[in-house]
């Protein structure tokens, strides 16, 4: 049976109540109340819909509001593509990925009316209770009150979201100003979320076609956000029908961060004098020549463009400067040595309750944290030149840096570099790195600890 859905018809779905099962056999009520001014949200492939949650468990029951996202067309690998992201679970672990969905609503009728759907957080902000995206923020000039502080906090957890993806093996593919949200976490504090994953790849699940009858349904990243080889598949495709896809973040990622940081009036008016509404034109891209921006506007971020110039002038997509690279030049993951001795300190939740489990002080040039806690023998450590090395095991591990700003999701076994007043969360386990300088060690040795 055909399926289609237009704007108009989706006032049939208001103020309609639905009954439904969760994967784990929960009930579920879905309300979609009538619908505010500025909605439904409307793109390219989809509507969105306000939409309230509540979900009976056992031992509760859990309210959520939720953004309903109603398909225009049906597209047969949707299905799996979105189970795939529910079942990673990362929509759970973070509010950096509230815009991925965390539940698959399928092919059901509201109200006689049959849709396809599926559910993402929905995200409360500043701007008439809702968040509003990048490129709006900047086109009608409420980005230039943003200070340049908060900017390196909005695209530094950009790029902790960005690293977060990579570890799960997922490409957005089309990190653009209208897919970064900035909206309001859980604590009430400003946040940026990037959003719309339908056209993600990921090698486990067969990617969306490049178009559905004649519309557009896989992007292609977009324009002065695709990295040059992307760019060349792209204009040798006469046919547009060859297998290309985005297989990085990181070009759009870097321009993404460059453009939040240094977007401002005069930054608009040079750009749109060159008849440009972007940072990089695709000439630019393709002779891969920063040295064609205006040096001014250079000059407000040096550090930033030459890493951007990196992107530009990698070999291929994998040796571009990573999410990593990205932080540590907006200043929230640079290596610190210590000083002393790192000094671990655990603590283990259960339930709602935290308590103080143990301290060990890292004597040694490598072990592990048993002697802490027996459960803690697979989390190893190794100290080199004064740098602490951690070897996670599999499974997720959330990193929150010494800033208490950004955290970071991450999953498999790997060695992270870890810095004093950093803060790591390994299940129910959870370890403060300190740095620990015994003053008469410190005296002997010119103020330094060996």
């Amino acid at each position: 049976m055909s399926y289609s859905v237009t704007a108009g018809k989706l006032k049939q779905v208001y103020g309609y109540t639905l009954m439904a099962k969760s994967r784990d056999g929960a009930d579920a009520i879905i309300r979609v109340p009538q619908q505010p001014p500025g909605w439904p949200r409307g793109g390219a492939e989809a509507y969105g819909l306000k939409t309230d949650l509540e979900v009976k468990k056992p031992n509760a029951t859990e309210n959520i509001s939720a953004f309903l996202k109603i398909f225009r067309t049906e597209v047969r690998q949707r299905g799996q593509r979105t189970r795939l992201l529910i079942d990673m679970g990362l929509a759970r672990r973070s509010e950096y990925f509230y815009g991925i969905p965390f539940g698959w609503l399928g092919r059901v009728k509201i109200n006689g009316l049959d849709v396809i759907a599926h559910f993402t957080r929905m995200i409360p902000g500043p701007y008439n209770g809702g968040p509003e995206d990048f490129g709006r923020l900047r086109s009608d000039g409420r980005w230039k009150g943003i200070p340049r502080d908060r900017r390196y906090e909005f695209a530094g957890e950009l790029a902790v979201a960005v690293a977060g993806l990579e570890r799960a093996g997922i490409v957005h593919g089309d990190i653009s100003p209208g897919n970064i949200l900035i909206g309001h976490s859980k604590s009430g504090t400003d946040i940026c979320i990037l959003c719309d994953y339908d056209g993600y790849h990921h090698a486990q699940v067969a990617r969306l076609p490049r178009k559905d009858g004649k519309m557009p349904c896989r992007p292609l990243g977009s324009p002065g956000y695709q990295y040059p080889d992307l760019l060349n598949a792209i204009a040798a495709d006469t046919q547009n029908d060859a297998d290309i896809w985005v297989q990085s973040d990181r070009f759009a990622l870097g321009v993404a961060i460059c453009e939040m940081v240094v977007w401002s009036d005069e930054v608009d008016a040079i750009l749109r004098k060159e008849g440009r509404g972007q940072l990089l034109p695709d000439d630019i891209i393709m002779k891969r020549d920063l040295a064609r921006l205006p040096k001014r506007l250079i000059d407000t971020f040096p550090d930033g463009f030459l890493l951007l110039d990196r992107a530009l002038h990698a070999t291929g997509p994998a040796s571009m400067p990573s999410p990593e690279d990205w932080l540590r030049v907006l200043g929230f993951d640079e290596e610190k040595e210590f000083q002393g001795r790192p000094v671990i300190t655990v603590y283990r939740s259960r339930g709602n309750s935290r308590a103080k489990y143990g301290t060990a002080r890292l004597l040694a040039a490598k072990g592990d944290l048993s002697k802490v806690a027996p459960q803690l023998a697979d989390l190893a450590f190794q100290i080199t030149d004064a740098k602490l090395e951690f070897r996670f095991p599999s499974g997720p591990m959330v990193k929150r840096r010494r800033n208490g700003r950004l955290a970071d999701v991450t999953s498999g076994i790997r060695f992270v570099v870890a810095n004093p007043g950093d803060t790591y969360y390994v299940g129910e386990w959870e370890l403060e790195i300190a740095d620990r300088v015994d003053p008469v060690q410190s005296a002997a040795n010119g103020g330094r600890n060996s």
